[in-house]
């Protein structure tokens, strides 16, 4: 899951207008314009793997701004509210508090990873676009990043991300964003007041 989310925030690069900037000026002003609004966007994703096997897709959504947020994947829920770290696992009902350390934090917030890995990244945009859409392209400079190739498509009119494709060694990734907006209220981070099944609470704060 962590992953996943780290895919969406080193990709979602939107700002309003490109004009003579580079594709490296255009994460660094999407990262400023996320401390300050927040980002939220429903997902449909499948991977395929290419030795072979049917391909798995899942759906999930993500909130976030700044160093706060809130994610759920399959049956996983985590939040961030800038202090305590929340994991719910709906399987087994429990919910999991622990004050992150700088590391784990790094590990488990997605918008610090993130901005770590693009910094590992060569960003592009792609010579050749199609009618009304823009494409950038990022690849790592060295090994171990986890991808060798991610393709993010623009609407080259307001820039809003549409589709992402991810390529790894064995296996792609294509996720649909639907419903992406920007605004003004914070993520929804308390996980403990959603949930009406009194979870089993392990609290190693």
């Amino acid at each position: 899951m962590k992953k996943l989310l780290v895919i969406f925030l080193t990709a979602l690069l939107s700002v309003t207008s490109i004009n003579a900037q580079n594709a490296s000026d255009i994460m660094e002003r999407f990262f400023s314009k996320l401390d300050k609004q927040t980002l939220s966007l429903k997902f449909s994703a499948t991977t395929t793997d290419l030795k072979g096997g049917n391909p798995m897709t899942y759906n999930g959504f993500i909130e976030l701004r700044g160093e706060v947020f809130h994610a759920r994947v399959w049956e996983v829920e985590i939040a961030y509210d800038g202090k305590t770290l929340y994991s719910y696992n709906e399987e087994v009902n429990e919910l999991t508090l622990s004050y992150p350390t700088q590391d784990e934090l790094q590990q488990g917030n997605p918008i610090l990873l993130a901005k770590a890995m693009s910094e590992l990244c060569d960003a592009r945009l792609v010579a050749q676009q199609p009618q009304g859409m823009t494409i950038v392209e990022l690849m790592p400079r060295t090994a171990g990043a986890g991808f060798s190739r991610l393709t993010i498509y623009f609407e080259k009119s307001t820039l809003l991300p549409q589709k992402i494709l991810l390529r790894e060694d064995n296996s792609t990734t294509t996720l649909v964003l639907q419903e992406r907006q920007w605004s003004d209220k914070l993520p929804d981070t308390d996980i403990p007041a959603d949930k009406e099944s009194k979870p089993f609470i392990n609290d190693l704060r």
